[in-house]
């Protein structure tokens, strides 16, 4: 019996379940519990290695289980903090914070929109002195230009800004997918997501825990730095402490928005591809031309998103024969 209860906790502690949901808080445990245990908010800390090395094996071992339990504790909290990086603050104090950031956010996409647009001026002869300061003049306004319009690109619409950058780049994934065909991803994911194919499906879950994963160790480094501070200005051998973990959790967040791109092209790719699979396991029919996808997208995304009291007959668009399969077509056994 203990030797079957061992095995299913190694199958519960293992591979992708344990990077992706225990190591960012236990991470931030073990740092917590390492720096209490060197005494290093006290006046005389102790060095690391002689923590490690007055440790008996059952002290390690119960120092492990306590980390893993902390972790698994503190996982539901770690969900939430994820949400918070990426903007969903619901809270009644954060209100102001949220707008101040928006319009930080608003303000910076407003200046990458009129840098993009700068006017390049066209060569003028003169002087080789005067060319060459034409030259390096226009090579920092097209080098300007570019990085705002690459700066516009991680930016939504005017109503859809959030108050950090991940979470703006998220959105503009989720606009763009869909907003192309008339579809409002939020509103249609729940319909599109089994019809999705096991290459388009497995990138997706595959490049979502990526982000989740980055963005919980960022927020654990994040922790951590404010509660490994105090050692920051002490004579010991701790104060890299709070340097190391502010890079990591600088890195760790650019990781995240790298992966966050990526993530808008699988969610283009999964509404180019699949979104036909959809109509079709809805039994509606497929539109023929663009020019009517668009309309009949947006009256479908309308009755998708406000399903409560409301039927397809409230939307015009909607107004279409079903498409059912027949019967010959549904058993190819028989046809053969």
């Amino acid at each position: 019996m203990l030797g079957e209860l061992g095995q299913q906790m190694v199958k519960l502690f293992s591979g992708r379940f344990n990077l992706t949901n225990l190591l960012p808080v236990t991470l931030l445990a073990a740092l917590v519990s390492l720096l209490v245990a060197a005494g290093a908010y006290t006046d005389h800390p102790t060095d690391i290695v002689a923590v490690v090395d007055h440790l008996r094996p059952v002290q390690a071992g119960l120092v492990v289980i306590g980390i893993v339990l902390a972790g698994v504790l503190l996982r539901p909290f770690q969900v939430a903090l994820v949400q918070f990086l990426e903007g969903y603050w619901r809270t009644r104090a954060l209100t102001m914070l949220q707008e101040v950031a928006t319009e930080q956010h608003r303000r910076r996409r407003h200046s990458a929109k009129i840098v993009s647009n700068v006017q390049i001026p066209d060569p003028e002869a003169g002087d080789f002195e005067a060319v060459v300061m034409q030259a390096q003049r226009t090579w920092r306004l097209r080098r300007a230009a570019g990085r705002a319009s690459q700066a516009l690109q991680g930016y939504p619409k005017e109503g859809r800004l959030m108050p950090t950058q991940i979470g703006n780049v998220l959105r503009v994934g989720e606009d763009a997918a869909g907003d192309r065909y008339g579809l409002e991803l939020n509103a249609i994911t729940e319909r599109l997501w089994p019809s999705l194919s096991p290459t388009i499906s497995g990138s997706i879950s595959r490049n979502l825990e990526i982000i989740d994963m980055m963005c919980a160790v960022c927020v654990a480094l994040t922790a951590a730095t404010a509660v490994s501070l105090p050692v920051l200005w002490h004579p010991s051998g701790w104060t890299w402490v709070p340097l190391f973990t502010t890079l990591t959790a600088a890195v760790a967040y650019r990781a995240a928005l790298r992966a966050a791109t990526g993530h808008a092209r699988l969610l283009a790719a999964a509404v180019d591809l699949h979104r036909f699979d959809m109509l079709t396991a809805l039994h509606l029919p497929l539109p023929p031309s663009i020019a009517e996808e668009i309309p009949f997208n947006k009256a479908l995304s309308r009755f998708l998103r406000e399903t409560a009291g409301t039927t397809p007959l409230a939307f015009p668009g909607m107004v279409v024969p079903y498409e059912h399969p027949s019967a010959t077509a549904s058993n190819p056994d028989e046809t053969a």
